[in-house]
């Protein structure tokens, strides 16, 4: 039942006014389950603009509303948690197989997991702020995964404000460091402990924190080095790194010093034999 300011929806047997104002949906309760009394009662309650700036005002909250729910509408097929990634994906110009994009498809698994396999279009912002906290109990990137989130739900024509910052969140990124910091980096005597415990636990992941220590290079590039990304003193890298690669792809000279280059020189030693009997091998790790 429409009314020219909002709605009167039924939620069990009570009638409630439901309008849209600041970007939110607000119940209003009518205290009846008569129709015809609702009706009356909504009218009672719903003001009338009194100027003609009010009046665009309200104009222009209903078409951003218009807008979500037409995108809704156009999108209502795809509206599973794989069709999200791919109209978010297709929206903002990305590979649409997501599979330059796997972080994005992670932190929607991961959002799916948490939420029991609630739809997207099902969940409220109590199961919201239920996930939030969850999530920021885990990661410590919880505050960029709640701003891809509320992404996601604007170019679907989903109501992102469902998305916020909680107390538990807000808990979260105080005790990571500063407020636009999503992780507190590990003290040397920290990197040393866990390296030393990892040379046993872990030899390969010890290579890896030792190589990122001394070169600053990221996980990714360093996965991903190849035999050819080292000279042939083995004194330094050149490399392009991953973030820059579509920006800047000018490659970069990084010494090797300490720790890191007695592993790069093991492993390109290990790497170089296996390309020998093995050709079409190029992984250095």
């Amino acid at each position: 039942m429409k009314i020219n300011h909002g709605s009167i929806q039924r939620k069990g047997a009570r009638l409630y006014l439901v309008v849209y104002r600041q970007g939110r949906h607000k119940w209003i309760s009518l205290k009846t389950e008569d129709v015809a009394k609702a009706r009356e009662r909504a009218r009672q309650l719903v003001s009338v603009p009194t100027s003609e700036e009010e009046w665009l005002t309200h104009l222009e909250g209903m078409g951003r509303f218009a807008s979500r729910q037409l995108l809704k509408l156009r999108n209502e097929a795809t509206l599973d948690w794989d069709g999200i990634l791919r109209c978010y994906l297709v929206r903002t110009g990305q590979s649409t197989t997501g599979g330059e994009n796997p972080t994005y498809a992670r932190w929607l698994s991961l959002l799916k997991d948490t939420v029991a396999g609630i739809s997207p279009d099902a969940l409220d912002a109590n199961e919201a702020n239920r996930a939030i906290s969850v999530l920021a109990e885990q990661y410590v990137s919880c505050r960029r995964m709640i701003g891809f989130y509320r992404r996601c739900w604007l170019v679907v024509g989903l109501d992102p404000s469902i998305w916020k910052m909680n107390a538990t969140l807000k808990q979260h990124v105080h005790e990571c460091g500063k407020s636009r910091e999503f992780f507190r980096r590990l003290t040397v005597d920290e990197v040393r402990h866990l390296y030393s415990h990892l040379l046993k636990a872990a030899p390969d992941l010890a290579d890896f924190v030792a190589i990122g220590f001394f070169t600053g290079l990221r996980l990714s590039d360093i996965a991903e080095l190849e035999t050819s990304e080292i000279s042939e003193d083995g004194s330094f890298l050149r490399i392009v790194p991953n973030k820059t690669r579509k920006t800047k792809a000018r490659p970069l000279l990084i010494p090797l010093i300490h720790e890191a280059a007695t592993v790069v020189s093991r492993r390109n030693s290990i790497a170089r034999m296996q390309t020998a009997a093995s050709p079409e091998s190029t992984s250095f790790l």
